[in-house]
This record gives structure tokens, sequence and C-alpha cells, in this order.
């Protein structure tokens, strides 16, 4: 058994568990078998992208948030209803030379494929 493996099985575990879903259902909205989810959250299975992406919407998550919980093995706003922190509101120039209060900006890295 992988480590990294079982902390993503953790981490989608502790997801599932916290929306108060179970296996069987988590598989009907993923389109996943059941077994499948109890192999990735045992840790035995080494699912794909895809895969990971079907529950991550299933769950009502993203892929980052799932991974970022199963990196850092910490709390994770599981909740629905609960909002996600904001970043503190702080006056701060764009690079347009645009001054806003409430939006933060955040460049974006741009990788460029060389040509086949």
């Amino acid at each position: 058994m992988n480590d990294e493996l079982q902390a993503l099985g953790d981490a989608i575990r502790q997801i599932r568990k916290a929306r108060k879903i179970s296996q069987v259902a988590l598989g009907k909205l993923s389109g996943l078998h059941r077994t499948y989810i109890c192999d990735i959250e045992r840790g035995t299975r080494n699912l794909t992208f895809l895969n990971l992406l079907k529950l991550a919407r299933a769950l009502g998550m993203t892929v980052s948030e799932i991974t970022r919980q199963a990196e850092v093995g910490g709390p994770l706003a599981l909740e629905a209803d609960e909002e996600k922190p904001s970043a503190p509101k702080a006056s701060m120039t764009t690079p347009a030379g645009l001054k806003n209060s409430s939006l933060s900006y955040r460049p974006t890295l741009r990788r460029t494929m060389p040509p086949l």
C-alpha cells in the first residue's frame, strides 16, 4: 500500500462521510462502482485523473481541494453551507494601474508547450 494513495483515500472518505453520502450513493453520483470507491478509500487503487475528477464533481469539490487535503492532512471546509475564507480586503493596485479594494490580484503563470 502506498502512503500517498492512502492519504488520498482517507481524504475522500472524510469528505464523503462529512457529506453523509454512502459509497453506493457516491458510486451512483460519480458513475463509478461502489467496490472501486471502497478500494480508493483503502488506498489500494491508483485512480486516474478522470475518475478523480468524477469523484470531485460528485462531492461538489474540485480536484485541487481533495488533493490539498490529502497532501496536508489538515481540515478542510467540508460542509456545503460553510463559507470559504476570503482574502483580506486590502487596497491594492492591479497591473493596469486600477485600484480595487475588494479584489485581490493573483498573477497566473502560463506554461507554453513547444510545438510538435
